[in-house]
């Protein structure tokens, strides 16, 4: 966890950023520069935190092939990827899938939804979806969606989640950033 204070982190990039006072360097400039920096080197691809990978499950019930995301205490405003699904009722991996393909492949000829072994998924908006739709075989089988969250916005202190040595990275990339 970050030791900085969020008044510690303006300070040094106002510092960095060539010693500007909060009337010529607002703190909403500021703060928006370390929510950006924070949530850049925050991403897995950047970094993989272990403090931000998590889990969450979904009991399947039959013929449901979507479920709301928040079921895992999050929405997908605070996903940054999703790393594995499985089916831990049945030990199987379920495949990421585009809900094109997803839609392409979930009614028969007649227009009936198909159901079945989910094997795979799609998460879209706040909403998760499973092809196929789980049978009554499959119904109760439990689904285990492992991602890593974004860190909560800064706040007054602590000023981060992340390991201390990222307030540094954070702030120092701060003042590069133009983000809006």
């Amino acid at each position: 966890m970050g030791i900085q204070s969020l008044a510690d982190m303006r300070s040094d990039v106002r510092f960095i950023a060539g010693g500007y006072d909060s009337t010529i360097l607002s703190d909403a400039v500021v703060d928006r520069w370390l929510r950006w920096a924070q949530l850049h080197v925050s991403r897995p691809n950047v970094y993989e935190h272990r403090e931000l990978f998590t889990s969450g499950t979904i009991p399947l019930v039959t013929s449901d092939r979507d479920y709301a995301f928040t079921v895992f205490g999050t929405t997908t405003d605070n996903v940054q990827a999703v790393a594995l699904v499985t089916n831990e009722t049945r030990g199987e991996r379920l495949r990421p899938i585009s809900l094109r393909q997803l839609e392409e492949r979930a009614r028969t000829g007649s227009g009936t939804l198909q159901t079945g072994r989910p094997s795979h998924y799609a998460l879209v908006g706040a909403t998760f979806y499973t092809y196929p739709a789980p049978s009554a075989t499959h119904n109760a089988d439990t689904v285990r969606v492992w991602f890593w969250r974004k860190p909560t916005a800064l706040a007054a202190s602590p000023a981060s989640e992340l390991a201390e040595e990222w307030d540094e990275v954070s702030y120092a990339i701060a003042p590069a950033t133009d983000a809006t």
